[in-house]
């Protein structure tokens, strides 16, 4: 199988490469990435994986006429080394002090005076911008071409057309929602907002979709002006129904590829475009800055808006996490049962009984991500799923590693737990205790309300640094509601930036999970959903979004 995946891997790339000579490109760039920068893809844009045969949901996949080199992050380490072998494609580790920046590695792997090429509805306009920076200083340019893909991916699965649905739970209006954004275009002298992520969107409107597994968004963007919004979407996808109910909120429906030609001369001329340009496509900022209009580059409103919850929704959270801890316990009755009759078990099939337990409530949706189940060695691969032909068997003695969660019609959930099965190293018992004494120093933490993301990672990873330990991913992100369950702008991470949108208030709901992996020995994680409380009280969620200060401790 892995000889047969690598061979389809080296005749795709003959394929693009032979792409290079019409083009008079030296290199190609196929990122994570569609017009909406979504961190899960659409499978009609998953480029990246269809090339290279690598399944992560990050990284970046670089080919030059003699050479290739994937980018990713530590959690896909173990996962990308297995599946890139035998395909020429050379892994980067995407965060080691020693490896080069995309755009420094082509700087040397393509002759000067060249012209390297990507799709730029999916790169970033600051991604881009970092990398056409570089390779200026050997003359070499970064230019856009959307047709390759075509070209390449022959088999090309067709864009999805799933139906939009309304999303009972919205809580605030739309044009209460609309109201609030305008208020900020207001003080930020902005004459239109672009909005491209579509879980944002999602937000705004009140709507749920299915163009992307286990995230209930459907594909368009949002344009708000000071007197229209327009919802660029295609008409299939969207009944006449709540085409009539946007448009009696104040919202008009637009055919999805009029973005590119018809939206920017909707902005009032020399207006100020307000976009966020690492989560807004390049190709998009190029024709803005082409038509002379000045740029506000910040976050985007919708995002810290949508991340505080307020009492009602966090509720409803609180709801979506019984019916997720109800299937939970069967599922572990049931191992406790199955292990004890001794009966043939392997990582995938219980991933396929987590999910028939799950989907036994009436409320349930889907998986909000790909189920890891993973069991000793494969624990040590962060984001190890298993597959139905690679799977490996649950035996007498081990550790068991399940990171998984579930879309209900009233919220999103994620949750992982590490469980002994039989006897363990007592090394293993170790690392588990300093990973829970991470976990308990974090839930357990008092500090002041406005802190930065950022400062709370350190108290979940100081009793794995206390044994000589560390873990390459972050300590938590943000759960979005009956959305994303990876969700800005918060994160409990080293990276996080030190920004006003990353600072921790009441409302925010992120989740907890340091961990501790061993190559070839096991992982052990432990996950909960938490959100903060002031101090000496129960759920005290402001109704309305916090202000943007520091104050009283949580």
């Amino acid at each position: 199988m892995a000889c047969s995946t690598s061979k389809q891997v080296c005749a795709r790339l003959a394929r693009l490469r032979k792409e290079f000579a019409a083009r008079q490109f030296s290199a190609w760039i196929a990122p994570t990435g569609d017009p909406h920068l979504s961190e899960y893809l659409p499978e009609h844009w998953a480029l990246r994986k269809y090339l290279s045969g690598f399944t992560g949901s990050a990284g970046t996949l670089v080919v030059t006429e003699t050479k290739a080199a994937l980018w990713t992050d530590s959690r896909y380490w173990e996962q990308a080394t297995r599946q890139l072998a035998g395909t020429g494609i050379e892994l980067m580790r995407d965060g080691e002090s020693a490896t080069p920046k995309i755009g420094e590695w082509l700087s040397v792997s393509v002759p000067k005076n060249s012209v390297v090429g990507a799709d730029l509805r999916t790169l970033s306009s600051r991604v881009a911008y970092e990398i056409e920076q570089i390779l200026a200083r050997r003359n070499i340019s970064l230019s856009h071409d959307g047709s390759v893909i075509d070209k390449v991916w022959k088999e090309r699965p067709a864009a999805s057309l799933n139906p939009v649905r309304v999303f009972e739970y919205g809580g605030a209006t739309r044009r209460q929602k609309l109201s609030r954004v305008r208020g900020r275009m207001r003080r930020e002298g902005a004459s239109g907002l672009l909005i491209s992520t579509l879980d944002d969107i999602a937000w705004m409107t009140n709507l749920r979709g299915d163009d992307i597994a286990c995230t209930p968004v459907f594909l368009a963007f949002l344009l708000i002006t000071r007197k229209q919004a327009l919802l660029f979407i295609d008409s299939r996808k969207i009944g006449k129904e709540i085409v009539r109910s946007l448009a009696q909120d104040g919202i008009e429906c637009r055919p999805y590829e009029q973005i590119w030609t018809e939206a920017l001369p909707l902005v009032p001329e020399n207006g100020a475009l307000w976009l966020d340009e690492r989560r807004t496509c390049s190709l998009f900022v190029s024709l803005a800055q082409s038509a002379e209009y000045s740029i506000i580059d910040s976050i985007q409103p919708t995002m810290e808006m949508k991340a505080h919850k307020d009492r009602r929704e966090l509720r409803l959270i609180e709801q979506a996490m019984e019916y997720d801890g109800a299937a939970l316990c069967e599922f572990y009755s049931w191992l406790e049962g199955a292990l004890r009759r001794g009966g043939a078990l392997s990582e995938w099939r219980l991933s396929e009984k987590l999910h028939e337990f799950r989907a036994r409530s009436s409320h349930f949706f889907e998986e909000s991500f790909t189920t890891i189940v993973a069991v000793d060695a494969n624990a040590a691969e962060p984001h190890y799923t298993p597959e139905k032909t690679r799977s490996a068997p649950l035996k007498g003695a081990g550790i068991l590693l399940i990171d998984s969660g579930a879309q209900y019609d009233c919220g999103t959930t994620d949750i992982t737990r590490t469980t002994a099965i039989g006897d363990v190293p007592k090394e293993a018992r170790r690392d588990y205790t300093a990973v829970l004494r991470g976990h308990i120093a974090l839930a357990s933490t008092l500090f002041p309300d406005g802190v930065f993301s950022g400062q709370l990672d350190t108290i979940a990873r100081m009793p794995v640094w206390q044994i000589g330990e560390d873990y390459g991913h972050g300590t938590g992100h943000g759960v979005g509601f009956h959305l994303s369950v990876h969700e800005g702008p918060a994160s409990i991470s080293p990276r996080a930036p030190a920004e006003n949108s990353s600072r921790v208030h009441p409302g925010l709901l992120v989740s907890n999970e340091p961990g501790l992996y061993r190559a070839g020995l096991w992982g052990i994680r432990i996950e909960n959903l938490v959100t903060p409380v002031k101090a000496g009280s129960m759920l005290a969620v402001p109704d309305r979004h916090p202000p943007d200060r520091a104050g009283d401790a949580l």
